[in-house]
């Protein structure tokens, strides 16, 4: 009986927890940076973000040492930015590293576009959204951006925008690792992702 009561305790405390995470100070409007928030078959909560184009800063808060902060550029306008905050950790959640992949959408993204060319205004419809992942024992936060499937192209990799993207990368991997207090594998993540998946 103790044990239910201590077991259903627990839940109520990650729900209060994981529900900090959508409690964010948005910088454009009032819709929020999570498009959908589901759970999975072990009853963990996974939140994703809209798509976005790239970091525009990350950290701690100055004045509040337990919020991680995370700023990203709108996927078609540059200028707009919104975030979210990852918390320090709750009694018996853990922090089991950052992940990086994709998924395959139901409905594309268009992403306009001039050709170089012609100078025409084009779209291209991305059916790949590819993410971080900041996985808790708790849940997830899939962050959507969408300029990490350049890094997997030989062709862009070495472009200023991919380098720049994949020093942001390199950067967040060892800040959120300080944050959680864990030790960054040798090497990083996103370089042994990348040698794994370029094209």
């Amino acid at each position: 009986m103790a044990n239910t009561l201590e077991d259903r305790l627990k839940q109520k405390r990650l729900e209060i927890s994981l529900n900090e995470v959508t409690q964010v100070s948005n910088t454009s409007d009032n819709k929020g940076v999570f498009t959908s928030i589901e759970t999975d078959e072990n009853n963990r909560k996974l939140y994703y973000t809209k798509m976005f184009d790239s970091f525009h800063g990350f950290g701690i808060k100055k004045r509040k040492n337990d919020i991680f902060y995370i700023s990203l550029r709108d996927l078609l306008d540059q200028d707009k930015k919104e975030s979210f905050h990852l918390f320090s950790l709750k009694a018996g959640d853990k922090f089991l590293g950052m992940f990086y992949g994709f998924k395959r959408r139901k409905k594309p993204v268009g992403l306009p576009y001039i050709h170089e060319v012609t100078k025409e205004n084009k779209t291209i419809n991305i059916y790949k959204a590819y993410y971080v992942e900041f996985r808790f024992k708790t849940g997830s936060v899939f962050c959507l951006v969408n300029g990490i499937r350049l890094l997997i192209r030989k062709d862009r990799l070495e472009t200023k925008y991919c380098q720049t993207l994949l020093e942001a990368l390199i950067r967040l991997e060892k800040e959120i690792h300080e944050f959680y207090n864990q030790k960054l594998p040798y090497g990083g993540l996103i370089t042994k992702w990348i040698s794994k998946k370029l094209k």
